[in-house]
């Protein structure tokens, strides 16, 4: 192979060193240690997401590169392979990966958005479609869609940090603390013409459908109507008889079923609030691109034990 020309001066100084030995040696304890400490890190908090893994990882080839231009054309190639496998991994991981960011779950109004940091900047990143969240026996249940499309559904434990797939997003818990607003109204209606009576539990803001196909939407909340009269939600019904709308309230579960007109007669029995969670989320993504750069750095390696022999 025909040799460039040397380097002088400060050059060759800086080329001495990325092409040392030593500094392989260390680049690679660096991208070790981090990756070992990173598998008792919370998720999203790998170092790969920093400069702590990413650095060092990308230095790597090019000691690589430099030590194997002092060697044979073959030496050359089997580095130039690993280094550009490398690159894939690297790449393919970081799109898989995603950027972590954060979302607060909780409250009157459903989640759209979360928020992660690119360039020390806090930027908004949709989610495509209202996140809600309730607590039931097994941990904090998810939900990601619009009305009846579902996007995706999840239960987090509330005594731990494992991820789980919310439609193409990972999630996590990161913390929950006790709501402050009226959030949910739980419903009884009853058919006036006798029949089996449905429980609903509505978002104030959203609606659900009844058996007749009759809308029933919660359109405001308070926690004490009036500073007096407690609990209410103010209803609305949209069905074959038409438009029918009222405050109930929970101290009065019978007042709908004494004054109140349409098909179906509406008990409030409880108005809720809901806990105030904060997950960590990110985009989910294929890894194949990552397992072909990671293919292609073991036959680079496998060439070089298999020329040394």
């Amino acid at each position: 192979m025909r040799r460039l020309p040397p380097l002088r001066g400060p050059w060759a100084t800086a080329w001495a060193v990325v092409a040392s030995p030593w500094t392989t040696w260390v680049l690679g304890w660096w991208v070790a240690v981090a990756a070992v400490i990173g598998l008792a890190s919370p998720p999203g908090g790998h170092p790969a997401e920093g400069l702590a893994l990413q650095l060092p990882a990308a230095l790597l080839p090019l000691t690589l590169a430099a030590r194997a231009l002092a060697e044979d054309r073959r030496s050359l190639w089997i580095a130039a392979a690993w280094c550009l496998g490398l690159a894939i991994a690297i790449g393919g991981a970081t799109l898989a990966g995603g950027v972590a960011g954060v979302a607060e779950v909780g409250g009157a109004r459903p989640t759209e958005s979360y928020t992660r940091r690119l360039d020390g900047r806090a930027v908004e990143a949709h989610l495509g479609g209202q996140l809600t969240a309730s607590l039931t026996a097994d941990g904090a249940a998810l939900r990601l869609g619009v009305r009846d499309q579902i996007m995706g559904e999840a239960v987090l434990a509330l005594d731990g940090q494992a991820e789980a797939a919310l439609g193409p997003w990972a999630v996590w818990l990161e913390d929950v603390a006790p709501g402050d607003e009226p959030a949910v109204a739980r419903l009884r209606l009853t058919p006036r013409a006798g029949g089996e009576a449905v429980e609903l539990r509505v978002r104030t803001g959203s609606g659900a459908a009844l058996p007749d196909g009759t809308s029933v939407m919660v359109l405001r909340l308070s926690a004490d109507f009036g500073r007096a009269l407690g609990p209410a939600a103010q209803v609305q019904l949209d069905g074959p008889g038409g438009v029918v709308q009222a405050w109930q309230f929970v101290d009065a579960p019978d007042l709908d079923a004494r004054i109140g007109r349409g098909d179906w007669a509406v008990t409030l029995l409880a108005v809720e609030t809901e806990p105030r969670l904060t997950l960590g989320v990110r985009r989910r993504g294929d890894s194949t691109v990552a397992l072909a750069g990671l293919g292609l750095m073991v036959l680079a390696l496998g060439a070089a034990v298999g020329g040394r022999r």
